[in-house]
């Protein structure tokens, strides 16, 4: 199964737990609304409380991690065209401007 990954920043001022609820609450929704095909959808947030292997005072970087899985290539190919309908781009953006720090944004397959 094709996957994806992300490493999402909150946006700058934004606390945690507002961003915890914004994320789940505000933005899941909205995700799979747009993306109903997506297998599994998961987030994990990392606790500021639990040791990272990190050098000191070297910071984690990202406040949630982000899996998309993918049934197959069909899939992955749905998703892309989802995101290519100008309509689900700006949907997709305006919710992430309120959320994220966008310059920090990093996904991957």
């Amino acid at each position: 199964m094709p996957k994806a990954i992300g490493l999402y920043s909150r946006k700058a001022g934004m606390p945690r737990e507002a961003f915890f609820r914004r994320y789940e609450y505000g933005h899941v929704p909205l995700v799979k609304e747009i993306f109903p095909h997506f297998a599994t959808y998961t987030r994990s947030y990392p606790q500021p409380d639990v040791p990272f292997y990190l050098a000191p005072g070297q910071a984690l970087g990202f406040d949630a991690l982000t899996e998309i899985w993918s049934r197959d290539k069909a899939d992955t190919e749905r998703t892309m065209a989802c995101m290519a309908q100008a309509d689900n781009a700006q949907r997709l953006a305006a919710d992430e401007a309120e959320l994220f720090d966008r310059s920090a944004l990093l996904s991957f397959q």
